[in-house]
């Protein structure tokens, strides 16, 4: 995305959504969600996170995502893989 290598890899059940509009990302996971009904599988929302990039503090009250029924939590930092990334974009390993 843009100068970013955006590498997302994948273990059995761990996914990566990314988006630049808030809209966008909360249309991906409708269809996601639709996706599993169709299937017969379940995602669980809890154990589901958000992480916004370099996000202006006065859209918090926009980007709260859900899937289905349930609000996805946000979160400050999050573990992909044992990667930690936080919203300025640093990542430890």
């Amino acid at each position: 995305m843009y100068d970013i290598k955006i590498c997302a890899p994948t273990v059995a059940d761990d996914m990566v959504l990314m988006s630049y509009s808030i809209n966008e990302f909360q249309k991906m996971i409708d269809i996601c969600d639709s996706y599993s009904k169709h299937w017969r599988f379940q995602y669980n929302a809890s154990k589901c996170a958000t992480l916004t990039f370099n996000e202006n503090e006065t859209l918090d009250h926009q980007r709260q995502f859900h899937l289905g029924d349930e609000k996805i939590p946000i979160c400050e930092n999050y573990s992909h893989l044992g990667i930690d990334c936080n919203g300025n974009m640093s990542v430890s390993p």
